[in-house]
């Protein structure tokens, strides 16, 4: 039998609902979460919905904890150019309303409570399909009072029909029918239709109440899945438009190439007939725009692979100093004609090989370069690699700082977000006099990503601009470098940090668990002991109680935000406790609403170790001077 495995999205709270860690959740099948009674009905579910057909099913998941908890199911196929390449699933937990239904013929006032609180609609019903009971959820659904619903016959207030929209043929609806017959109907979908006409995809489940062994009535437990089946759709229908896009941009830039290498081939012939000076002139104008168009298709071929997700990387044996070397030698002349310097800088504990795909490393900086020559009239360009704490990796692997900085025109704080934007300018004049598709740093940034890695700027306006993107790479067992030597390294790095936030008291604003996890581990790493905040009131309410020299605040948060935090803390705290805010994009305005709240530093979503690094080295020995006053 095929393994199931589980792919975690983040709106199903996986961690949550089989009490898991997400890394125990990926590290094995999904088979040992199934109770075994329900093993093999979801293998059927799960190979049916390979073979291309969506399944909606209920099974038994067993919790960390030992309990069983009861599941609905939604799997949907996940379809590239006509075939399955993976599955689509949407758990819910539906072990409160199976007990209900078990438990609705024993209803008290408590169980009333409950009934009223969830978000399913109830409906007792007798055994002529009258409505003896209806929760609010159930009355909302219907749009009826729940006074009004007492004792109508649920046929009249709520019409079933087959999907199509057809009425059911005979007496009654297969539900009444049930209801009658003492029968039960196992959870299915139905269309139901209110009174005033409208109607909505349900999917219920119907039970008969027993008293005694005789049958009393009904209850139905029935949900709206208008907006689940809408997501559905939402999400095929985007799948498909992202797919007729790549395969469109594929289809082009091929068709292109074909008469563009016609052209380039016969210029390159005619330049070798005997020319005068200026139809020589005429052809290494024709050899240029072609090669300078080859480009751009190029650029586009290697953007539709990616966007259609058949971009492989090739990863292999990875010399950084050769790789950099043939960078700057391909930009050198262009360099010089400009009068500008352009020098590389590699830190020296980096070893001689590392494991890396080089082809696309090299194109990011070619992307990268290119760009910093282009804008560049005066000064220099540097570029660099340095290795990040990456203690956190393992021994066997590196992280990577590689840096391209220029002293050129720079980019405005409020377009930097447009750069790795899909062909995007930031501006047109910028556009007509130094050209581009607007496509090099958003494949630079996608190739960067697909490497498990993240890229970013810094810039100015006047002032140049610094580029920087971080890659984890595997150490290369070779030559050049002994395991030993890698080893010591290695620890060395971690040592140098190591008791960097030592007695630094940190508190973590963060809303998501897994961001604020994520930087308590690397705070813990460096020396560091913190207390997390799901909001901003917490966080104030907390400091109000204890004191801390650091906190990482997240700009965006339930109950009360970053930026209103901040403003309270400040109030009676206007110094200490330093606050970096935590974002995923900070415009300008952004900026000035946070420093203007109180907050002196920010990092950037998604933060890495360098970052947090930065922020300590900046701000412990501030810290520690406001100590001694």
């Amino acid at each position: 039998m095929t393994a199931i495995r589980l792919e975690l999205h983040p709106l199903i709270g996986q961690e949550q609902l089989t009490g898991h860690t997400r890394q125990e959740l990926l590290s094995r099948p999904f088979d040992h979460l199934i109770d075994p009674v329900d093993l093999e009905k979801t293998r059927y579910h799960f190979e049916e919905t390979v073979k291309g057909n969506a399944q909606s099913y209920e099974i038994g998941l067993i919790h960390k904890n030992g309990q069983r908890i009861e599941t609905s199911v939604i799997n949907v196929p996940i379809l590239l150019e006509d075939k399955v390449v993976g599955v689509y699933g949407i758990t819910s937990d539906v072990t409160a309303a199976k007990r209900y239904v078990e438990e609705i013929e024993n209803l008290s006032y408590e169980r009333a409570l409950i009934l009223n609180g969830m978000s399913e609609g109830v409906i007792g019903l007798d055994l002529d399909g009258n409505v003896n009971f209806a929760n609010p959820a159930a009355a909302e659904m219907m749009n009826i009072c729940p006074n009004e619903m007492n004792g109508q016959s649920l046929e009249k207030m709520m019409i079933q029909m087959q999907s199509e929209g057809i009425p059911y043929p005979g007496k009654g609806t297969p539900m009444l029918q049930a209801v009658r017959d003492g029968r039960a109907l196992p959870r299915t979908e139905s269309v139901f239709w209110r009174q005033d006409g409208s109607s909505f995809l349900a999917e219920f489940q119907l039970k008969p109440i027993m008293d005694q062994g005789q049958t009393r009535g009904a209850v139905l437990v029935f949900r709206d899945m208008t907006s689940v089946k809408e997501i559905i759709r939402a999400k095929e229908a985007a799948e498909h438009a992202d797919r007729a896009k790549s395969e469109f941009l594929a289809v082009m830039s091929h068709e292109l190439r074909t008469p563009l290498n016609g052209i380039m081939g016969m210029a390159h012939l005619l330049m070798d007939t005997e020319l005068d000076e200026e139809q020589r002139g005429f052809a290494e104008i024709m050899v240029a725009s072609g090669e300078s168009l080859l480009c751009i298709l190029n650029e586009i071929l290697d953007f539709s692979k990616i966007e259609a997700g058949k971009m492989d990387l090739d990863y292999g044996p990875l010399d950084i100093r050769d790789t950099l070397n043939c960078v700057i030698e391909l930009f050198s002349v262009k360099a010089a004609e400009k009068n500008i310097e352009l020098y590389s800088e590699v830190a020296g504990e980096i070893p001689k090989c590392v494991c890396g795909d080089e082809t696309r490393i090299r194109q990011i900086l070619i992307n990268l370069v290119g760009n910093a020559v282009k804008f560049t009239e005066q000064g220099s360009i540097t570029v660099s690699v340095e290795t990040v704490d990456s203690s956190e990796y393992g021994p066997d692997h590196l992280m990577l700082s590689f840096n391209v900085k220029d002293t050129g025109i720079g980019i405005a704080l409020d377009k930097q977000h447009q750069l790795f934007q899909s062909f995007s300018q930031l501006d047109p004049s910028i556009n007509r006099k130094f050209g581009g598709t607007g496509l090099g740093l958003a494949i630079s940034k996608k190739l960067v990503e697909l490497m498990g890695g993240a890229i970013g700027v810094q810039s100015e306006i006047g002032k140049g601009a610094a580029f920087q993107f971080t890659l984890v790479l595997e150490k290369w067992r070779g030559a050049g470098v002994t395991a030993e030597e890698e080893e010591i390294a290695a620890t060395r790095a971690v040592l140098d940090h190591s008791h960097l936030a030592q007695d630094i008291r940190i508190l973590i604003a963060e809303d998501q668990a897994v961001n604020s996890h994520l930087l308590e581990e690397m705070l813990r790493k460096f020396g560091g002991v913190c207390d997390i905040v799901e909001n901003g009131a917490q966080a104030v309410e907390l400091l109000a109680k204890r004191s801390y020299d650091l906190i990482f605040m997240d700009i965006q948060m339930p109950v009360m935000d970053g930026i209103e935090a901040t403003c309270e803390i400040r109030k009676k705290h206007p110094e200490i406790p330093v606050i970096a805010a935590i974002t995923a994009f900070a415009g300008e305005r952004d900026r000035e609403a946070c420093l203007q709240c109180g907050m002196q530093d920010f990092i950037s979503k998604p933060f890495h170790s360098a970052e947090i690094i930065r922020v300590l080295h900046t701000w412990v020995p501030y810290i520690q001077t406001k100590r001694l006053i």
